[in-house]
């Protein structure tokens, strides 16, 4: 077992290493010693499976940017030139991930192309870069206010990211698109991003999909049949993956691996949730979410946070709230750094 927790703690070495103690082969034990005793192992063997499959390091996203900002199909012939003409957005209505990304891309500019500003917002180019795409609302907030009042000439909009979920990609896309043909504006808009960071959770595909997505045999156990009883008593909203669907996503190492995590995650969840006498509607065992069912179920993580579309059991609590409190109740593998005056924030208020 030592030299699975080493493994682990190894993959994560670089998580927020600014603001939190190095990860250690004791802190991957104590996060692993709250599943059900006879599923540890393989709960370490599958997020470490996992971690080692779609954990995005500082060196990843320094690479990826590095190479953009050179790429002919973006910058074309003259990349001074281009950088030195586009708008880049700065403004982002929740988080600090885009201006992150912005200070990592200048950096870059500065020391690869001699270059230190970018163009004013009268471009015809625009540049928005940030992390991930989850369920698209981030992105789509962030743009409208923009598109609205945008001039009606035709503009191009280049968005930056690590990686996306194609639902949510999807939704943004066509929705940024009929945004701007509502308001008469002539936009257009490409996606950039890791390839392999481009991650399935359509509906279509929910049997290859790179989330975590129960089977209905999850149902067997009493107390997530009763949590899903109370989410949808009439049995015709949530969508379950299809048994047996081995081998067909690339981030789990066996179908059976995947049912003992979803379990392991969704009990963990619930254990978490019961923290709380009336926790948030949003906060589902596998990550926020506002529909009904499980959560999100994001696997994918950085450096620099851990999504809080991600199961509870990797980013809840804190290991320095004091003894009586709630969010000392789970220790977290992925301490979480939460948006300042985001709803997730009141979450503590409903601990209490």
């Amino acid at each position: 077992m030592e030299e699975i927790f080493k493994s682990v703690a190894d993959k994560i070495i670089g998580y927020r290493k600014d603001d939190l103690p190095t990860p250690t082969p004791e802190h991957v034990e104590r996060w692993s010693q709250q599943f059900t005793p006879k599923y540890q192992q393989i709960v370490l063997h599958e997020i470490n499976h996992i971690l080692d499959e779609i954990y995005i390091t500082e060196e990843n996203v320094e690479a990826f940017l590095k190479s953009l900002t050179t790429n002919k199909k973006l910058v074309g012939e003259d990349p001074v030139d281009f950088w030195k003409s586009v708008f880049v957005f700065k403004e982002q209505e929740h988080g600090n991930s885009l201006s992150e990304m912005i200070s990592k891309l200048f950096s870059i500019l500065e020391n690869d192309l001699g270059v230190a500003e970018t163009g004013e917002s009268d471009s015809d180019t625009f540049i928005y870069i940030d992390d991930f795409i989850f369920t698209g609302n981030r992105l789509f907030n962030d743009l409208r206010p923009w598109i609205e009042d945008a001039p009606e000439r035709k503009l191009s909009v280049h968005i930056i990211l690590i990686g996306y979920h194609m639902s949510g990609k999807w939704w943004v896309e066509n929705r940024l698109k009929n945004l701007a043909k509502e308001k008469g504006k002539k936009i257009s808009f490409t996606y950039w991003s890791f390839k392999q960071a481009r991650l399935e959770n359509r509906l279509k595909y929910k049997n290859s999909s790179d989330i975590l997505w129960p089977t209905e045999e999850i149902l067997s156990i009493p107390e997530i049949a009763e949590y899903i009883e109370e989410q949808d008593p009439e049995k015709n909203k949530i969508k379950f993956r299809d048994k047996d669907s081995s081998g067909k996503s690339k981030f789990f190492s066996s179908e059976e691996n995947r049912r003992i995590i979803e379990q392991e995650f969704t009990l963990a969840g619930l254990k978490i949730r019961s923290f709380s006498a009336s926790p948030s509607i949003s906060l589902k065992p596998l990550g926020f979410s506002p529909f009904v069912g499980f959560g999100f179920g994001a696997i994918v993580t950085t450096y620099r946070n851990c999504p809080n579309n991600c199961p509870l059991a990797l980013w809840w609590g804190s290991p320095n709230a004091s003894q009586n409190h709630p969010l000392s109740k789970w220790y977290p593998l992925l301490e979480r750094k939460t948006y300042e005056h985001s709803s997730e924030l009141n979450l503590l208020a409903l601990m209490i």
